[in-house]
């Protein structure tokens, strides 16, 4: 045997076992879906508006999710259509039905300039006199 070659023997056993033994990388950790706020936030101003402020007493967490997995404006504006006339039906007991979503538009109008005149207001509250907050 050489000089030297034992050296060279011992590298290439350690080199060996560190390729074998050496911790494999695991899966790239995946990355956390955005949260419902984020999601929301993310969203164009006139969208969130309608969201959050206009159709938050009404919307159902099933509407809100599927509302909110929507990619494109023009899915926005199909889903905001048909929102209003599953809420529009002639048959519907009062407030729903015909013209319901015009009648929201001012329920929400006024809260909103009752609010801005410090008024104190609950989110969600009805138009109809039957559930006003309290002073």
């Amino acid at each position: 045997m050489k000089a030297g070659s034992g050296h060279v023997a011992i590298v290439l056993l350690a080199g060996t076992a560190f390729v074998f033994l050496a911790p494999r990388p695991g899966p790239a950790a995946k990355p956390r879906p955005p949260s419902e706020s984020e999601r929301i936030k993310a969203l164009p101003d006139e969208e969130r508006q309608w969201l959050t402020e206009f159709v938050a007493p009404i919307i159902l967490d099933e509407e809100k999710k599927a509302f909110l997995d929507l990619e494109a404006p023009y899915q926005r504006e199909v889903f905001k259509r048909e929102f209003w006339e599953r809420r529009e039906l002639p048959d519907l007991p009062s407030p729903l039905g015909p013209g319901y979503r015009f009648g929201m538009r001012s329920c929400v109008s006024s809260r909103t300039k009752s609010t801005m005149a410090g008024a104190r207001t609950r989110v969600g509250w009805s138009c109809d006199g039957a559930s006003r907050p309290r002073s």
